[in-house]
């Protein structure tokens, strides 16, 4: 379970976009667990590999005009939050008994 959890939460420990407990958990569990630090070394090697390639890239002017048109077109929430799995859990026990009801 603690592996699945910190490789779920991986990409934002990367960004540092965490929040400090959960950054704290994750980086005693890594401290731990070889096959998750490892896990963590492969993302880190291949997020610095695509940065290295898009950086030396160009983008042609008019794919990033479009790419901004189409960005403004679908805006996001900033920030969307994950749901938990045991929220999950308890949705699903919370239908299971109004079945049974």
């Amino acid at each position: 379970m603690k592996c699945a959890l910190t490789r779920w939460w991986m990409e934002e420990y990367i960004d540092g976009t965490l929040d400090e407990k959960r950054e704290r958990w994750i980086r005693t569990h890594l401290q731990r667990c070889q096959a998750c630090a490892q896990e963590l070394a492969w993302r880190r090697s291949l997020r610095d590999s695509l940065r290295a390639d898009l950086a030396s890239t160009p983008c042609p002017q008019q794919m990033w005009e479009d790419f901004q048109r189409r960005l403004s077109e679908h805006r996001q929430p900033a920030h969307t939050s994950r749901v938990a799995w045991w929220q999950w859990s308890a949705a699903t026990a919370a239908v299971a008994c109004a079945l049974v009801l």
